[in-house]
């Protein structure tokens, strides 16, 4: 395991740097919707910094989260940004996670529906992204009642969030789940505002999430142990506090000293 990154190294030999490209939808402030010179999110800016430290240049493309965790899974590009290890089980992970997430349930600010268990989605209609991992019962509860139209709506595209709040405000969903800081960012930046929404219960602790490495390139596990060397130099220059404070976010557990995967 690397315990020290040097910095912003050239490439070896002098050789041309390699492109490591990571993957995300928008999942801001974790992940950017990927305009030139836009934001790019807590977790793709500590994947660059990085990375850049060993002398690769990264490259982070918007697509939709299905075909990100294929493209990774086939070796396509080199990383998904913000992974929970059950939506890309067969990835590298490094051992530092990248944050914490748990999802809590939302909805309109004059609803006075809350969450208390699966069984409580029974009475309206939830709204959801394809192919994302909450927590085990709520996962659970869209598969079972994914084919059924007036209970789950299954968002997907390169901005479904957006989407889910569009349809909340006009009334085609009742509750969406997501992520407490993802929603409240999406509801400030593209849609009707904090004040209109109402965090209406959370559904399970928070997990890790990484970014994953294919195990499809030859040095995905090359690239995970560079990953934790460079974040833990950046922790050491007070560069990550820096970016949790910037982004508003808390900072989440991490390994302790010498553990790993």
């Amino acid at each position: 395991m690397l315990s020290s990154a040097p910095e912003k190294a050239p490439a070896p030999g002098g050789s041309t740097p390699r492109v490591v490209t990571i993957c995300s939808d928008p999942w801001m402030p974790f992940a950017g919707d990927g305009p030139p010179d836009s934001d790019e999110g807590l977790v793709v800016t500590l994947g660059r910094e990085a990375l850049e430290r060993f002398g690769h240049r990264v490259r982070y493309v918007v697509v939709p989260w299905s075909r990100c965790l294929d493209d990774v899974r086939a070796g396509r590009w080199d990383a998904v940004a913000c992974a929970d290890p059950r939506e890309i089980p067969d990835a590298v992970y490094p051992v530092e996670p990248v944050g914490a997430s748990g999802p809590s349930l939302f909805t309109l600010a004059s609803s006075r529906w809350s969450y208390h268990g699966p069984s409580s989605l029974e009475s309206v209609r939830l709204g959801a992204i394809r192919h994302y991992a909450y927590e085990d019962e709520i996962d659970g509860w869209i598969r079972a009642h994914q084919s059924e139209p007036r209970r789950v709506f299954l968002a997907a595209g390169t901005d479904p969030l957006r989407r889910l709040l569009e349809m909340l405000v006009a009334g085609r969903i009742d509750v969406l789940v997501e992520n407490r800081h993802v929603a409240r960012w999406a509801a400030r930046m593209h849609g009707p505002g904090v004040a209109a929404i109402r965090e209406a219960g959370t559904a399970g602790p928070a997990v890790a999430i990484f970014i994953a490495f294919s195990r499809a390139t030859p040095d995905g596990a090359a690239l995970a142990r560079e990953f934790d060397a460079g974040l833990r130099a950046l922790y050491a220059e007070g560069r990550v506090a820096a970016l949790l404070d910037r982004y508003g976010v808390e900072p989440w557990p991490r390994p302790s000293p010498g553990g790993g995967r």
